[in-house]
């Protein structure tokens, strides 16, 4: 945190990720100072994460339109290829398009949709962080999952999410949603009911 604006930077070498494995950790990753900026960039999640500053000629570098989805407030991957190697992405776009109130673009959700069993990968842990982040906005993100009807498809004994405890139960049943948490019970009814 620069102490005289307060902003917050991050700070990365330029790499690039090659998958080796399954799941969130299941990469190589290579450090090569010769990456150019837009290469570094292009193995980001969404086009909103892929905007960088040059601190030398104090020029905002936005090669896959970020700051135009930013105002458009759309969830966009920035590469197939980078989006489907890490299954983290998934979650993270959900999480995202709740809490930041931010449509998931078209392409994007179908690749989630084609890729949503990979998700089984990550553990029961890195999905509930996901789910912390995401409950910020509890009746919109149940209404993502339901969509992408994620506790049909992916929460399985296997991951372990069903043996964690965590601060909130949800039961998706028919056209139902039940969230309990913090005391607070919240039900969302069809409209065709």
């Amino acid at each position: 945190v620069d102490k005289e604006t307060n902003l917050d930077y991050d700070i990365a070498l330029p790499r690039k990720e090659e998958k080796t494995g399954v799941g969130h950790k299941g990469f190589e990753i290579i450090v090569n100072k010769d990456f150019s900026i837009e290469q570094d960039l292009e193995r980001r999640d969404f086009t909103v994460n892929a905007i960088a500053y040059d601190i030398f000629s104090q020029e905002l570098i936005d090669p896959f339109d970020g700051i135009k989805n930013i105002e458009l407030k759309i969830i966009k991957c920035v590469s197939e290829k980078s989006f489907i190697e890490d299954p983290l992405r998934i979650l993270r776009a959900m999480q995202f398009s709740a809490r930041f109130h931010f449509e998931i673009e078209k392409e994007t959700k179908r690749l989630m949709f084609k890729h949503l069993e990979s998700v089984k990968e990550l553990s029961g842990e890195r999905i509930l962080i996901e789910f912390g982040k995401g409950y910020k906005e509890q009746i919109l993100f149940s209404s993502i999952l339901s969509e992408f009807s994620f506790f049909e498809n992916i929460v399985n004994e296997d991951n372990g999410f069903l043996n964690l405890d965590f601060p909130f139960l949800i039961n998706f049943f028919q056209n139902k949603v039940l969230i309990i948490g913090d005391n607070e019970m919240f039900e969302i009814k069809d409209d065709s009911e």
